[in-house]
């Protein structure tokens, strides 16, 4: 993490974007961009929300520049494998950045509305959406994965009725993975499971995946949560030989869903202590 004279120096150009300084500031804002990577990234998406409000549209034509470099930061974002984490962080992460202080304006409170609003304004597609749906549900503050878990809940019939097109494989397994194992959801197994029948409607080619086939057995909602106290280990030898690295992959999200779960599989799987090689791998896997 750099230091906050960074932060305070993007906050202050960002505050101060006006149509007479537009070239220069959106230069410097680059540069700064560029020398310090994500965390400069983040917090100027950060800093141009701040600077918007999103219910009104009037206020747009006073930040036509705010908003026409808020645009440009999200359009590249979307570009990048990371899209979905960077803007999570950047709608969910005020409260706790460095670069606030007493003379900044309060941190904004992450609500329905205001996200329906964001996509709304930057028009970001149903996918995009969806995919920011499931990173916010699956965030540690509880408030924040709420918002998240509605929005999904709101969004997820549009796909199907708006005929928006198919998800990615990778988003098509989380948002399954978010379906059978957030406890709102296996609250009301009912709908949970109206829900994936409605996606897998909506993407009959992974109907037969082998990819998704531990999420789609016939009612497997709360043996995916493996969140939940683990079984204790049954064998005395090991069950897998195969790279613990692959085993986790093949396992899924659920696999690393606490440190407990996660030393268990790998305990069971023989693969403990862990050699460099495969904590490597396993490096290699987790950042990808």
């Amino acid at each position: 993490m750099f230091t906050s004279p960074v932060f305070w120096q993007i906050r202050y150009l960002v505050s101060n974007l006006n149509k007479k300084n537009q070239q220069s500031t959106v230069a410097e804002l680059n540069q700064l961009v560029n020398l310090y990577g994500q965390d400069a990234r983040i917090f100027l998406i950060s800093c141009l929300v701040d600077e918007t409000d999103f219910r009104d549209q009037k206020s747009h034509a006073q930040t036509q520049q705010k908003m026409a470099l808020l645009t440009h930061e999200v359009n590249q974002a979307a570009r990048r494998p990371n899209f979905v984490s960077l803007i999570c962080t950047a709608l969910d992460g005020g409260s706790n950045r460095e670069g606030r202080n007493r003379h900044d304006r309060p941190s904004r409170i992450l609500e329905e509305n205001f996200l329906a609003n964001f996509c709304r304004t930057l028009k970001l597609t149903t996918q995009q959406q969806i995919e920011i749906a499931v990173g916010l549900a699956q965030s540690t503050p509880p408030p924040v994965a709420q918002v998240g878990i509605r929005y999904l809940r709101s969004k997820l019939p549009e796909l199907e009725a708006s005929g928006a097109g198919q998800l990615p494989a990778d988003t098509l397994f989380a948002v399954l993975h978010v379906l059978k194992t957030n406890p709102e959801f296996l609250s009301n197994v009912p709908q949970a499971e109206i829900m994936v029948k409605s996606l897998l409607k909506a993407h009959p080619e992974y109907d037969s995946s082998f990819v998704l086939k531990p999420m789609l057995e016939s009612n497997p909602l709360q043996s995916m949560n493996l969140a939940a106290d683990a079984p204790k280990a049954t064998q005395p030898g090991p069950f897998c030989e195969t790279d613990p690295a692959m085993f986790i992959r093949d396992l899924g999200y659920a696999a690393t869903s606490s440190v407990d779960v996660f030393r268990l599989l790998l305990g069971e799987a023989g693969a403990l202590p862990l050699t460099p090689a495969a904590t490597a791998r396993l490096l290699l896997l987790f950042s990808t």
